[in-house]
């Protein structure tokens, strides 16, 4: 029940950076409040914050922070740790530490991509969804232009490793995938992230932004059920994307690369209009794109080439359907998918098949394309 006293969170932080230039990295003090749920005082800070009715930053009050701020220590290189607590007197219990800011590990030797010192990356704008993704500027002579920037460690995030970068580095050269460009590493030679080329439609997800909020319910059928929501892309546009993004899975799966993350957000309608992949790093998950099988062992089963195809069915459908957002009904469960009346049933039957609650009876990565090239897709027996 929405109102049970076990659905009520009972801790919360957030996190920011004061005194920083907004477009140089390392130039501010990364701040973290932490607070828990106050069992003793019901009307306190932490319990207004945590309940979402307290206003201001994620609950916590302007003048709060301001008084949290004066006075705590704040130092250059350092990360402000703050714990806010409510005594039974009414007083509020305000204590820090100093830690050294999470960076990345030295790289003493060769790696496989060019170099970026960090001192010379200029943020004009960073993701509000992803903290950690910058698109920046670049100033050398080396190197000028414009670049997306995946940081491995700032005040809010610390999610990308040099194995990743390796990884997808020493992977094929091929038209499929968006690969870094460049590694950038700190004063100090520690590995602070990667460049990879920018493009400004971003992800395939921000511009299937006609139909949002869609809630799949369980099970699933042959013809699919019907729905009247808007289409503002071209079939033969969204046709000719899915073609590449099931060209790009396909070849995933000859370099026995499974993926196990694959979802609208990490497809990037690039310049050229064609789709190319970005974080192809077997390992990720994202419960909402998950197959069924993935629920037994989450989160430490390990991406096959059936998880990815049931993904792939997810994305045939978003796209196609112009679903920016949507939700399943139960995780882990095939659903059923909604279309629109024009879309054509061997389209309808591709993506379903994908969708099959065995993983067996799923196709391959190769079929989904071929039935793409071919637009056909056999109906059931």
């Amino acid at each position: 029940m929405g109102d049970d006293v076990h659905d009520l969170p009972v801790a919360g932080e957030i996190s920011f950076v004061v005194d920083d230039d907004p477009h140089i990295f390392d130039t501010g003090v990364p701040i973290k409040i932490s607070y828990e749920r106050n069992p003793i005082i019901a009307d306190c800070e932490e319990n207004l914050a945590l309940d979402g009715t307290g206003g201001g930053f994620k609950g916590l009050r302007p003048a709060l922070i301001a008084q949290i701020l004066a006075s705590v220590e704040k130092q250059l290189g350092w990360q402000t740790h703050v714990t806010i607590e409510t005594h039974v007197d009414g007083g509020l219990l305000i204590t820090h530490e100093l830690k050294p800011l999470e960076k990345g590990e030295v790289l003493s030797a060769p790696f496989p991509l060019p170099v970026v010192a960090l001192s010379s990356l200029r943020a004009t704008h960073r993701f509000e969804n992803y903290p950690h993704i910058f698109v920046v500027n670049t100033i050398t002579p080396e190197h000028t232009g414009i670049s997306v920037f995946k940081a491995f460690a700032d005040a809010i995030a610390v999610n990308v490793t040099v194995r990743d970068v390796e990884f997808m580095s020493r992977l094929p050269v091929v038209d499929f995938l968006l690969r870094p460009t460049h590694v950038v590493l700190d004063g100090g030679a520690h590995f602070r992230g990667f460049l990879m080329p920018y493009h400004p439609a971003s992800s395939i997800s921000q511009s299937l932004s006609s139909n949002s909020g869609l809630v799949l319910q369980r099970g699933s059928n042959e013809n699919g059920s019907p729905v009247n929501v808007a289409a503002s892309i071209d079939w033969s546009v969204k046709l000719a994307w899915v073609t590449d993004i099931g060209a790009s899975v396909a070849w995933l799966h000859t370099q026995a690369v499974f993926w196990g993350d694959l979802k609208t957000e990490n497809i990037v309608l690039c310049h050229d209009g064609h789709c190319r992949l970005i974080d192809y790093v077997p390992g990720g998950m994202t419960v909402l794109w998950c197959a069924p099988e993935m629920e037994r062992s989450a989160p430490l089963q390990q991406p096959t080439a059936e998880g990815d195809v049931f993904a792939l069915g997810l994305v045939l459908w978003a796209v196609i359907m112009e679903v920016g957002t949507f939700q399943r009904q139960v995780d882990y469960v095939s659903p059923g998918l909604v279309w629109n009346s024009e879309i054509p049933p061997w389209f309808q039957r591709l993506s379903i098949s994908c969708l099959e609650h065995t993983p067996a009876l799923r196709p391959s990565a190769r079929c989904v394309y071929d039935a793409l090239v071919t637009c056909t897709w056999p109906a059931r027996e």
